[in-house]
């Protein structure tokens, strides 16, 4: 199982990203292999904020936010006192910022990888959740799944 950064999501819709293809493979592997995935409700707010930002992504991220909507895969974690309370331990413990802890939390308390490509994910979370990048999570469905 794996939670997906909004940063792998935004990179997988964004053709003129550098690690737009390793992302986008990942996230098409993912959905063909009907991987489940959980993420936090987190992420709807992050794809419009990057929308509203970015006008020129605007049909790539709302046709990604349809596709997630629409998934049978997804399970959606959504943010309540107690989890709350849990994930500023999480950002507190790592010094990450809000959002970021948000999906580490999400990841630590499912038991999934964390998939991302936010550097303080990979730098400030080091035994406390696995970690990796798109083209490192794409590897291991390669190995678990012929």
């Amino acid at each position: 199982m794996f939670t997906i950064d909004a940063s792998v999501w935004v990179s997988a819709a964004t053709a003129d990203e550098p690690t737009h293809h390793a992302s986008r493979r990942f996230i098409d592997a993912v959905f063909s292999r009907d991987v489940r995935i959980i993420l936090p409700t987190l992420l709807a707010v992050e794809i419009a904020a990057t929308v509203a930002r970015r006008k020129t992504l605007a049909a790539a991220l709302t046709a990604l936010n349809n596709t997630l909507q629409a998934s049978d895969a997804i399970r959606w974690f959504a943010l309540d006192e107690g989890s709350s309370e849990r994930f500023a331990i999480v950002a507190s413990k790592s010094r990450l910022r809000a959002g970021d802890a948000v999906y580490a939390g999400v990841a630590i308390e499912s038991g999934s990888n964390l998939v991302s490509l936010d550097n303080e994910h990979h730098k400030y979370l080091s035994g406390m959740v696995t970690v990796m990048l798109p083209e490192q999570a794409l590897g291991s469905l390669q190995l678990l799944m012929p």
